[in-house]
């Protein structure tokens, strides 16, 4: 047995066992309630130690209704950028924001370079770009962004250029 599944462009085909485990494993999730207790938010899916932590961590199924109004606040600032030249965006973060601002760029087929780690060739490597049309947003508060953060705002200031491009 052959099974195709595609999402966001990209396509898996499984064969064989792997098709019929998975059938098993999803009509068991079905039977257990699972899609139904995802969907109604409940947090004791993850077991009751997990409740108080999960039930923070369920927004991300708001998304498809929450992100659509995104856009437009986010129309302003892009235009003022991309009128001062501003045309390529660096998005210094990691994890989920990191996933979805590729995934919301891939879908909008908009350019965004996704810097997520401190690796310093991979860093050397953005950096190595022109930094004068270059828009860095640093997401978090942890040691690696705030050391991006200083990291670029090092190479602004080198450049001769202001901090404006650093959000």
């Amino acid at each position: 047995m052959t099974s195709v599944v595609t999402a966001g462009g990209i396509s898996v085909t499984i064969r064989g066992a792997v098709v019929d485990e998975g059938e098993t494993v999803l009509d068991r999730l079905v039977s257990d309630g699972v899609p139904g207790s995802l969907a109604s938010r409940s947090a004791k899916l993850w077991g009751p130690d997990a409740v108080p932590l999960a039930a923070r961590r369920l927004g991300w199924l708001d998304l498809p209704e929450t992100s659509r109004s995104l856009p437009d606040p986010l129309a302003g600032p892009l235009g003022e950028a991309r009128g001062t030249g501003l045309d390529r965006i660096v998005l210094a973060a990691s994890g989920g924001a990191a996933l979805a601002a590729e995934a919301i760029c891939r879908t909008a087929g908009a350019e965004l370079t996704v810097l997520d780690t401190t690796d310093p060739h991979e860093v050397a490597g953005v950096l190595a770009g022109d930094l004068a049309r270059t828009l860095v947003v640093v997401v978090g508060e942890s040691i690696e962004a705030e050391s991006l953060r200083r990291v670029f705002g090092r190479a602004f200031a080198e450049a001769g250029l202001g901090g404006a491009e650093l959000a």
